[in-house]
């Protein structure tokens, strides 16, 4: 990127997979490019749920690209139609010349180079003046009339295919139950399942797990993966450890989800290295302190009231 910038590499991953796929989508392929990228990184939560919208923002930036080609190609091919009016209409070889040298640069572009000829193969002495120039202009860079026009012919044709695309993709996009999707890709979700009784769960209590490791990792150093994998971890050793006031396995409070989002997280959150937020500690403290929490205020309040109303 221009001024050595970066990009997310959620938008990044959606980027190569269009680029690559010619804007042809497919939740299978791309499930596949997903979870290869996976097997080196897992995504974050957030990302792998970002994933289908930046894939359309991709697709939808791939089809202004296209717009804007095509406007460039319309006008491109407006100006050669008037240079052909000008060659045409004139018998003046020195006006011929004067008007050709103008526009020496644009006999290089092949939509300008493809429609000049297309008009001046007409057989007259003034066209053949005037593709005699062309010829010369092309073979400056070492081209000609037939490979400029297969590759206008080209690039028209693999735009067509593009735009096809784009449509499709934009479409399917819309089709897919991404939910499914996100679940069948998930790192996280995979290693729940396979270790706990994740999969059992409706769809909002398997959320509230991932909103729980998504805000266990971000105040902590610790990846949304490993957050999870700890709290599994400490759910295992929970469960199978008899002694103390540890509760024996077949217990709620041995389950994953007691450490995510049950009165364990503590547990949890001192293993990881959790660092609450300002907010967080106020509101535990004040849950410390018990049923005073909520007499003191209303005893000092009750206090200041009649002090006030004795004066």
């Amino acid at each position: 990127l221009p001024d050595n910038g970066s990009v997310p590499r959620a938008l990044a991953l959606a980027w190569t997979y269009v680029a690559h796929s010619d804007s042809s989508v497919s939740a299978t392929m791309f499930k596949s490019i997903v979870q290869g990228f996976q097997s080196v990184e897992p995504l974050k939560i957030g990302e792998l749920w970002a994933l289908p919208s930046l894939l359309r923002f991709v697709l939808i930036e791939n089809l202004r690209r296209l717009a804007v080609r095509v406007n460039r190609t319309r006008q491109m091919r407006q100006i050669a139609n008037d240079v052909a009016d000008k060659v045409l209409a004139t018998d003046d070889s020195a006006d011929r010349q004067s008007i050709l040298s103008n526009f020496s640069a644009h006999a290089q572009d092949t939509t300008f180079a493809t429609q000049l000829l297309y008009r001046l193969r007409d057989g007259s002495q003034n066209a053949g003046k005037a593709l005699e120039w062309l010829e010369g202009e092309l073979e400056k860079t070492g081209s000609d009339a037939e490979e400029i026009i297969i590759s206008e012919h080209h690039t028209l044709s693999s735009g067509n295919v593009t735009t096809g695309n784009i449509i499709r993709g934009l479409r399917l996009i819309n089709d897919v139950d991404w939910t499914v999707w996100f679940e069948g890709v998930s790192r996280i979700d995979t290693v729940l399942r396979e270790r706990t009784d994740f999969a059992a769960l409706d769809f909002f209590s398997r959320d509230q797990y991932r909103t729980a490791i998504e805000e266990l990792a971000r105040r902590s150093n610790l990846s949304e993966y490993r957050v999870a994998e700890m709290a599994i971890e400490l759910a295992g050793h929970a469960a199978s450890d008899g002694d103390g006031d540890v509760v024996l396995t077949g217990s709620a409070h041995t389950d994953v989800g007691f450490f995510l989002v049950g009165p364990r997280r503590l547990e949890l959150e001192k293993a990881i290295g959790y660092r609450p937020t300002i907010s967080q500690t106020v509101k535990r403290a004040f849950r410390k302190t018990g049923w005073l929490g909520i007499v003191v205020p209303v005893f000092a309040l009750t206090a200041l009231l009649l002090v006030l109303s004795g004066n």
